[in-house]
């Protein structure tokens, strides 16, 4: 980022007492002025990027993997039956 922030952290480090960098279950316990010190530190974080807007397929071509996927079922569904009924 190009800041200097070693003054900063020398407060933070007084205002801790600690020589080293705080833990994140410390930071939850900490005060929040020496809390909120500790997370002016942290890199920004991307956690979610919405994903791009994909243009509406076709309806009809929505409807063959859907028709595909209920074939299927049906067929996982029925054969084992089939078979229990043409051994017996």
């Amino acid at each position: 980022m190009g800041r200097d922030n070693r003054l900063a952290v020398m407060e933070l480090v007084s205002d801790i007492g600690a020589l080293e960098p705080l833990s994140p279950e410390l930071v939850l316990v900490s005060p929040p002025e020496a809390a909120a010190g500790a997370r002016a530190f942290l890199p920004p974080v991307e956690l979610w990027r919405p994903r791009p807007i994909e243009t509406r397929i076709d309806p009809a071509r929505e409807r063959l993997p859907f028709a595909i996927f209920c074939l299927l079922c049906l067929a996982m569904t029925l054969a084992p039956l089939a078979l229990i009924v043409g051994l017996h």
